[in-house]
C-alpha cells in the first residue's frame, strides 16, 4: 500500500488521498 506524508498531516493512504483531491476539486467546480 502506498502512502503519501503530507506537510502536517500523517501519512495516508494514496487512495484516501485522491479522494480528498477529488472531493476539493467538487467543492470548487461549485
Amino acid at each position: 500500500v502506498l502512502e503519501l506524508q503530507l506537510p502536517g498531516k500523517k501519512a495516508v493512504t494514496a487512495k484516501a488521498f485522491w479522494n480528498g483531491l477529488r472531493g476539493q476539486q467538487l467543492l470548487k467546480s461549485r
